[in-house]
């Protein structure tokens, strides 16, 4: 039981770090190896015009200069 319970603990702490480098990533653009290169995700930039061809809004990503799309749930990809 006493196993069990530390796998659960560990795996928390680890959850937990997770959205507090994601917090990092979005407001301060730090751990951008980790959430932009390897996860892809991609964040419009703040002077780039954003222009929507009738179904999806689009934009351009702020460290990457790709062509960006936004998806129902109001994500970049």
């Amino acid at each position: 039981m006493s196993i069990v319970l530390a796998l659960v603990c560990v795996l928390g702490i680890l959850i937990v770090l997770f959205f507090i480098g994601m917090i990092f990533y979005l407001r301060l653009g730090i751990f951008k190896t980790l959430y932009h290169d390897l996860l892809e995700w991609h964040e419009p930039a703040a002077d780039a015009a954003q222009w929507s061809d009738g179904c999806s809004q689009h934009s351009t990503c702020k460290y990457c200069g790709k062509d960006i799309m936004m998806d129902s749930q109001g994500n970049w990809f």
